[in-house]
């Protein structure tokens, strides 16, 4: 069985569980592991695992996803350590959601999802292992009608003594979820469940009618091409990142960003920061990556420091020497990094990096190399 495991953020990292995770799914078959998004690179590295999860390429989740779909694996999965379970399944069905565009080009915001779930290949979200509401959700329509024709009976009596839970198990889909379910203690949640109570249709448009109503009072509107984005599962307080830029301060449980001409000019329930606004520039909504609070919550990390030469990073990102920078012993060379915080990784071979900007250089330490 080919698996493909796609570990998003330094949650999921930090906590332990990902090792955790990937060691157990390795007695199923040839396990296969990459990062998805930006922030967890310097917690695989710093737990000493960047020979088993790949880093060199910075890729989406999404993208990730994708990429073990044309590479055949027999089931992926996506674990994530998201700050609450709203969020983290919220965030399960926008990346599955980006996730399935990507393969079929469709109208993936059509009112019906349940064409969003039939795919052949199962994808299966572990989300929060070892807190209270930690929880399983297969996002395929395949493999949720096979769990619903499994006996209950069978199913109950699948890894239920999880120390020998992979010994007990066979290649077999409805028995690796039960197992998986069983062993890291984790609720079953069905996709149809994630839309139904944060995504709901009825909710949805209400809001959107609502959105639409204030874009209509601006009196340029008729003139100017507004898009706006909402963003659920957030705490009031939390800063509000946009491409690794501090836009704003939430005020709700959720936010919505509204642009003008690809010029970010509003954010509803929050308190916006001009002067990020400003180093932002011109952006496309649906495509920027949008995070709040803080990027790395863990406490307990020893960070390491290590050669720069320990670290795979792929040539397409590597900002590669010109021609005319000597290589010689005596040459030391240096980045200026001005306001693009989430690309300090590119510098990986350089012998310093000097970073601009009230939020890049805090962000820069959180997620850049120590070399040696």
């Amino acid at each position: 069985m080919e698996i493909g495991v796609v570990v998003h953020g330094p949650g999921i990292v930090d906590s332990g569980w990902a090792k955790k995770i990937i060691d157990m799914l390795s007695g199923f078959g040839n396990v296969r592991c990459r990062l998805g998004g930006t922030m967890g690179r310097t917690a695989v590295i710093d737990a000493g695992l960047e020979d088993t999860i790949n880093i060199s390429l910075k890729l989406l989740p999404s993208q990730s996803l994708e990429l073990f779909n044309r590479e055949h694996a027999d089931v992926i999965f996506l674990l994530n350590y998201g700050k609450s379970a709203e969020t983290g399944r919220v965030f399960g069905y926008k990346v599955f959601l980006h996730y399935f565009k990507q393969l079929s080009n469709e109208d993936y915001l059509a009112t019906n999802h349940k064409s969003l779930y039939e795919l052949s290949i199962p994808v299966i979200q572990i989300e929060r292992p070892g807190e209270p509401d930690g929880s399983i959700i297969s996002w395929n329509v395949t493999l949720n009608e096979k769990l619903a024709k499994s006996k209950k009976s069978t199913r109950d009596m699948l890894g239920l003594d999880k120390k020998n839970m992979v010994d007990s198990l066979t290649f077999n889909f409805e028995e690796l979820f039960d197992g998986l379910k069983a062993a890291l203690d984790l609720t079953e949640i069905a996709p149809e469940d994630v839309v139904s109570q944060y995504l709901s249709n009825n909710q949805e448009r209400e809001d959107e009618q609502s959105i639409e109503n204030l874009l209509e009072s601006y009196e340029d509107y008729e003139t100017s091409h507004y898009t706006y984005r909402k963003i659920h599962g957030i705490s009031e307080g939390e800063n509000i990142f946009i491409n690794g830029i501090v836009v704003g301060r939430c005020e709700a449980d959720s936010i919505v960003l509204i642009a003008r001409n690809g010029i970010l000019v509003d954010i509803l329930n929050a308190t916006m920061k001009y002067h990020g606004v400003e180093k932002l520039g011109s952006v496309d909504l649906e495509r920027v990556i949008v995070k709040t609070g803080l990027l790395r919550k863990s406490g307990d990390v020893n960070p390491r420091v290590i050669s720069k030469d320990d670290v795979s990073i792929s040539d397409t990102e590597r900002v590669l020497y010109s021609e005319e920078i000597s290589e010689d012993d005596n040459s030391f060379k240096v980045a200026y990094v001005d306001h693009a915080a989430y690309d300090i990784f590119k510098f990986k071979d350089f012998d310093l990096v000097v970073t601009v900007g009230d939020d890049t250089p805090l962000i820069s330490c959180t997620v850049s190399i120590s070399q040696s």
